[in-house]
């Protein structure tokens, strides 16, 4: 297969690169920058707009026709949105995608609807407060950010000064941070879950995870929360867990950048995918992961 992965820029996707390379597939990237260090592991690149831009599906659609795509990954946010809400162009072009649908697309984006829903479904999360409500410490963050940007923990009122519309702020909650990549079908099925712990993170990045077992709690959360957005694709569930339970933070609903791990300890998580995407039979089960550790570290590239 001829994947095409967008925003290849990040650094945690090489390791997915190279993963869906060593299972026999070439990978393309886009981006929107020249520099981008996945450029230099890709079978073959493209530059294109910001995700936002206006002109961004029509340079990707290119793209697409350029490498004889088969499949295209979407793996930042808003690329997400715009490829979801222009994904009859794509299909109709011959170019598949994998992605739950728009509304719940938007959900996930946005970290005010996500908590609203959340208490809907009484599903615990970290309670999110009114300024002149808040109890401190608390964190605050964007409404819509991506991995840790703007994300900081305050302690009294003129640390929430600067605080906009457009920021929440929330239950600052101690415990130990977990991810669980999870894949679904086309009708919600999940066929691979893996939880892995975020031992060390550097700018929003895991650097040491290591896999985990789930709980039958931690399982039923994430089945909770997948039949309640009707999850389809690839996708990351993070939340923190200490001894008064489990609290979801936000779901990204893409591979992450600490996805390679799960990839590792699930080893067929990729081949589910591509026959997913593909409309090929699969093993609708998900299978006991390995128990692995990852520690990441910092590689140079020279031209």
């Amino acid at each position: 297969m001829n994947i095409l992965l967008t925003s290849v820029g990040c650094m945690g996707y090489v390791g997915l690169i190279k993963a869906f390379q060593e299972e026999g597939h070439k990978v393309f990237g886009v981006d929107c920058s020249s520099e981008a260090v996945g450029f230099k592991f890709c079978d073959g690149f493209s530059l294109v707009p910001h995700g936002d831009d206006a002109d961004y599906i029509e340079y990707v659609l290119r793209a697409c026709n350029h490498h004889e795509i088969d499949i295209v990954i979407p793996s930042s946010d808003n690329e997400i949105l715009n490829i979801g809400e222009n994904r009859d162009i794509f299909e109709s072009s011959g170019y598949k995608t994998l992605l739950p649908s728009n509304e719940t697309l938007n959900i996930c984006n946005n970290k005010r609807i996500f908590y609203e829903r959340l208490a809907d479904w009484d599903i615990t999360h970290p309670k999110m407060y009114n300024i002149l409500d808040v109890e401190f410490p608390a964190i605050v963050k964007p409404e819509v950010g991506k991995g840790s940007t703007g994300v900081r923990k305050v302690f009294n009122l003129t640390d929430t000064s600067y605080l906009l519309d457009d920021y929440v702020i929330q239950d600052f909650i101690a415990g130990d941070e977990y991810t669980v990549d999870i894949l679904a079908d086309k009708t919600s099925g999940i066929v691979a879950m893996v939880k892995r712990k975020r031992n060390a993170i550097e700018s929003g990045l895991s650097v040491q995870a290591e896999v985990e077992e789930m709980s039958e709690e931690e399982q039923l959360v994430c089945c909770r929360l997948n039949t309640r957005l009707d999850m389809v694709g690839m996708y990351c569930v993070q939340y923190i867990k200490n001894n008064t339970g489990i609290y979801v933070l936000e779901i990204n609903p893409r591979f992450g950048g600490g996805s390679v791990l799960s990839l590792k300890a699930d080893p067929s998580i990729i081949d589910k995918y591509i026959n997913i995407v593909l409309d090929k039979p699969y093993l609708r089960q998900y299978n006991e992961p390995k128990i692995l550790t990852m520690k990441r570290y910092y590689a140079e590239v020279y031209e």
